[in-house]
């Protein structure tokens, strides 16, 4: 197993770490209290869910399954991390996250609804009956655009997590259908190259620990946003020493871009 920077024993601390707190903290406040609740269960749910994929990746790496086959959790996990710094800190994100959420809901429960399977039709339910009853949520328009497209959230959030959507579309590379992922199971017959092929049966990726990094740091940001309106001191510090020792920003604070189109909003 090749190792990053802080070694693959103590990554896999960490990670531990990082589940055994976040659930320690919520054995002392298991019940969350703030007069901005909207945006606090949003950024519960990320921290939760995150935390839970952190669990499964870390375990699956620790059992030598290939990076290849995390690859679509640990996008998951990466893209949250960064969506959750979002709605964290910037001021008209909760909302207008929540109704493009919405919308694209409402069209997935109309599509289910549509199918001829009995199984699609009773999936429409489901998913109503999961639906927290936020109140109407106004929203400016200029936030609900950024709400649809991950790369102007990393364009808002950007400070501190340099080539942020660079990353994303890497991991997407290996997530997608696509040549790299194909190519991961096939290699050239050295006899006659030209002509044909070697099927494998496990991918040719590299066993390293850079994509449990990016798990463990995605939540990292995921549990902190959840802090910013929380505030739990022996959490809020924990993930101070993990961010250090990850040599990670811990805060991703919004860019200039965020600032002058919340102010454009306001005029």
């Amino acid at each position: 197993m090749a190792e990053g920077p802080i070694g693959h024993d103590r990554l896999c601390e960490i990670a531990d770490d990082l589940i055994e707190r976040w659930h320690s903290y919520l054995d002392r406040e298991p019940v969350s209290k703030s007069i901005d609740l909207v945006r606090v269960g949003c950024l519960y749910g990320l921290a939760m869910n995150n935390t839970k994929l952190l669990d499964f990746i870390a375990q699956s790496h620790r059992e030598g399954v290939s990076p290849l086959i995390l690859m679509p959790l640990v996008r998951t996990a990466y893209e949250t991390g960064i969506t959750a710094q979002w709605i964290a800190q910037v001021q008209d994100a909760p909302n207008a996250w929540i109704n493009e959420s919405r919308r694209q809901s409402a069209g997935l429960v109309r599509s289910l609804r549509g199918s001829n399977n009995d199984t699609f039709r009773s999936a429409a339910d489901q998913v109503e009956r999961a639906r927290v009853a936020y109140a109407d949520l106004p929203g400016p328009a200029s936030a609900r655009t950024v709400a649809t497209s991950f790369r102007q959230i990393c364009d808002e959030i950007g400070v501190g997590a340099d080539g942020s959507y660079q990353y994303y579309k890497l991991l997407c590379a290996f997530t997608h259908p696509s040549v790299d992922v194909a190519d991961e199971y096939v290699a050239q017959d050295q006899t006659n190259p030209t002509t044909s092929l070697v099927a494998l049966r496990e991918p040719k990726f590299d066993a390293t620990d850079a994509w449990l990094f990016l798990a463990v740091a995605a939540t990292v940001w995921a549990q902190m946003s959840f802090q910013y309106r929380a505030k739990d001191n022996i959490l809020r510090n924990f993930l101070r020493s993990v961010s250090r020792e990850l040599g990670i920003v811990l805060d991703l604070k919004p860019t200039e871009k965020s600032w002058l189109r919340q102010n454009r909003s306001r005029d």
